[in-house]
């Protein structure tokens, strides 16, 4: 018995010379590899938001739509880039979420059904954010903090609220003004009010059009 089509099969259920019946018995179960399904909900606030940046009505010319980026589990990014293939026709009254499906390229069937992945919408992306290495990021008991160049040189700690990562980088929902300095080297050993010696180098920027990096990213101390 050959599969009409390529996929991801799963463990037999029968053995060679085993009776089967038709419509009775299951035999294996295949699913398909290219592409690959990405579901997941969204919020009202969100679906308005998605929906502003449509060219044409949701589920009509998904083809134009955002794309939709892939991070997986490791919190690697995937390599190819999602698009739209369905939006539900109604919203979730107990959650208040709406149900969004992209379709994702996997000619190399790196996704698997069940894989846990994040997705990153382009159109929800703030193109004035402020970006810092993920290098440059302190996480403690689910708090983000960094250093900051202060007065006279000086390193001052400062919280922050970073949602998600683009790349190396943590894109920074509050906590950071355009032009603040921030330290990226020598962050295990530094202190409160510790001098520092500033050091601007330039950044590249491996996800154009997401937002700038702070003016000075980059700090020896």
């Amino acid at each position: 018995i050959r599969a009409s089509r390529d996929g991801f099969m799963s463990s037999s259920q029968v053995k060679p010379g085993s009776l089967i019946t038709a419509q009775q018995t299951l035999l294996t179960t295949l699913y398909s590899s290219d592409p690959m399904w990405v579901n997941f909900s969204i919020s009202e606030d969100r679906f308005l938001e998605l929906q502003k940046t449509l060219k044409h009505p949701p589920g009509d010319r998904p083809d134009t739509a955002p794309p939709f980026h892939i991070r997986l589990a490791d919190g690697t990014d995937y390599a190819l880039t999602g698009k739209l293939n369905f939006i539900d026709a109604t919203i979730d009254q107990k959650s208040g979420t709406l149900q969004v499906r992209v379709s994702v390229p996997n000619p190399d069937r790196i996704l698997r059904p069940g894989l846990f992945v994040r997705v990153i919408v382009a159109a929800f992306e703030n193109p004035s954010a402020i970006r810092v290495p993920q290098q440059a990021v302190q996480e403690l008991q689910g708090l983000k903090s960094v250093f900051v160049v202060g007065a006279g040189d000086k390193a001052e700690p400062r919280q922050i609220v970073a949602s998600y990562r683009l790349g190396n980088d943590w894109v920074v929902d509050s906590g950071l003004n355009p032009g603040d300095r921030v330290v990226i080297e020598g962050i295990g050993k530094i202190r409160p009010g510790a001098p520092v010696k500033p050091v601007v180098t330039a950044v590249v920027d491996s996800h154009p059009g997401t937002g700038p990096p702070p003016a000075a990213p980059k700090k020896k101390g």
